[in-house]
């Protein structure tokens, strides 16, 4: 799948204003452009008030200037079947109801949604956008000003770059996360891919299904959960400024490497496979490499500095990665795993989910994917070579995620 790179070419976008600004309400299923639509029998103006609260169908680009779009819980406005964008300058979009659209510009606007809001292609927002609704099937979501998902709000995507303010109190469920500004977690993230250069604080669970790397500033509150099924790095590779501190539990399922600082307060690290340390360790963390060459302290390569404060394999029990069988899950059965040809994703439970179910392989590259309406999914392993992959399956009560093995 091509991936939209976070620019967003905007065509047939209508640029004209109107000099005062007039309320339409919707009457009728119809579309935008069609005059028998709205309670005006004309066609709305950028700077116009509109409300909706019937079907309306987007049958052509749309600039907001200076004006508001309203979807009320009645109301959707879907796009047709060409590709359409909404820009929006000194305007706002709030949705409570139905958006579809294939992009977003927000330039100088505000968009709030409370429904449930699908952007197919892209969304760049450089003011404020505040989702308490539903915000998903993004395929690329760029934030250069405030974005705030709010404790009520669930939003995915399969690229979101943060650059500059983000707060998140709800669900994000993202494929790769990038934030190069600062970044405070107060509810649930999942990414396949996480990659931090300026400043995160994460006060609530994050699970990354495949690789994390830390070149900023990086602080884990007091027992919160930080979960790397793969790989975990710290490290600047050009200022060699990088910082972990881990006050709470980081559970790393494969290799862990630091090249600059690691600190904390009785924080520790449950490491799978192979560890080293090029950097300083200090603080009062707790280190525990479950296959250790030798120890204490449990490092298998050091050529740093590890403070006498720093204990292994003491603080805390730690046994991550060695009862675990990959691909189970308690929402859904994955068998057989590992696997040579076919492979079946079976629901627990009496009822038929909508489900969306995604395969990446260890680079994060998306291999398959394909929409079900069923409690049982079998497919093929077609051209998939020997490898560990991830998969990522998500239903109408949440996303269930696990690792694969091709043998």
């Amino acid at each position: 799948m091509k991936k939209t790179i976070f620019t967003l070419v905007l065509s047939a976008i209508l640029s004209f204003s109107f000099a005062q600004k007039t309320v339409i309400n919707s009457i009728a299923d119809g579309l935008w452009l069609m005059p028998t639509t709205w309670d005006c029998a004309c066609i709305p103006g950028p700077g116009d008030i509109v409300n909706i609260s019937n079907n309306v169908t987007l049958n052509t680009s749309w600039s907001v200037v200076g004006g508001t779009i309203t979807i009320n819980p009645s109301g959707s406005l879907v796009k047709d079947n060409t590709v359409r964008t909404l820009a929006l300058n000194t305007g706002t979009l709030m949705n409570k109801g139905t958006f579809v659209i294939d992009q977003v510009a927000n330039y100088s606007g505000t968009v709030v949604n409370t429904g449930h809001m699908n952007v197919i292609r892209a969304f760049l927002n450089n003011d404020t956008l505040k989702n308490s609704g539903t915000f998903d099937n993004i395929d690329s979501l760029q934030n250069n000003h405030y974005l705030v998902n709010t404790s009520t709000g669930t939003l995915s995507a399969d690229n979101l770059w943060n650059n500059y303010n983000m707060n998140n109190a709800g669900r994000l469920d993202l494929a790769y996360f990038l934030t190069t500004r600062y970044f405070i977690n107060n509810g649930y993230l999942q990414a396949n891919k996480f990659l931090n250069t300026d400043s995160c604080t994460i006060n609530d669970s994050v699970k990354v299904m495949i690789d994390f790397m830390n070149a900023g500033y990086f602080k884990l509150s007091n027992s919160v959960y930080f979960d790397v099924t793969n790989n975990f790095l710290n490290g600047d590779s050009v200022f060699h400024d990088a910082m972990f501190i881990n006050n709470g539990q980081v559970l790393i399922g494969n290799d862990f490497t630091n090249l600059d600082s690691i600190k904390g307060n009785l924080g520790y690290f449950c490491i799978v496979s192979y560890s080293a340390n090029h950097g300083y360790i200090g603080g009062t963390v707790d280190i525990c490499d479950q296959s250790p060459l030798t120890g204490p302290p449990y490092i298998d390569y050091n050529t740093g500095t590890i403070a006498t404060t720093v204990s292994s394999c003491t603080l805390h029990a730690c046994n991550v990665g060695i009862n675990e069988t990959a691909g189970t899950n308690s929402a859904v059965d994955v068998y057989p795993n590992p696997f040579n040809d076919l492979l079946t994703f079976e629901f627990k439970g009496t009822s038929t989910p909508n489900s969306i179910l995604s395969v990446f392989d260890v680079l994060g590259q998306r291999v398959f994917t394909n929409t079900y309406n069923t409690n049982k999914i079998t497919i093929e392993r077609n051209n998939l070579k020997n490898g560990v992959y991830f998969y990522r399956l998500q239903t109408n009560a949440g996303v269930v995620t696990g690792k694969l093995i091709a043998e």
